[in-house]
């Protein structure tokens, strides 16, 4: 496992945060640290300026996300190594995207 794997989230969670863009800020790509689930869910509370509706709608995504993939005979039989989830939302009242 490399140093900055160590450093972050990626060695206790398995994944890491790379960066978050907000609308009206600048890009923010400190998490080189963020290590905890409570951290992770304080950084992800914090893109999402603490809409609880937002927060439930995105982890519903995730989780139909990781169910097809869990039910995929493709990722079943490989194995991914640095893939990325890119995680959009609109203003609270447009909702959050789903894929078709």
């Amino acid at each position: 496992m490399q140093w900055r794997e160590r450093l972050s989230s990626t060695a206790t969670l398995g994944f890491r945060i790379d960066g978050i863009k907000q609308a009206d800020r600048d890009p923010d790509k400190n998490f080189k640290t963020v290590r905890t689930n409570q951290e992770v869910a304080y950084v992800l509370r914090k893109h999402i300026d603490y809409r609880d509706e937002t927060r439930l709608k995105l982890l519903e995504r995730l989780k139909e996300i990781r169910s097809t993939l869990e039910k995929s005979k493709f990722f079943a039989s490989h194995e991914v190594i640095g893939s990325s989830v890119l995680l959009v939302h609109d203003q609270p009242s447009e909702g959050v995207a789903k894929a078709n």
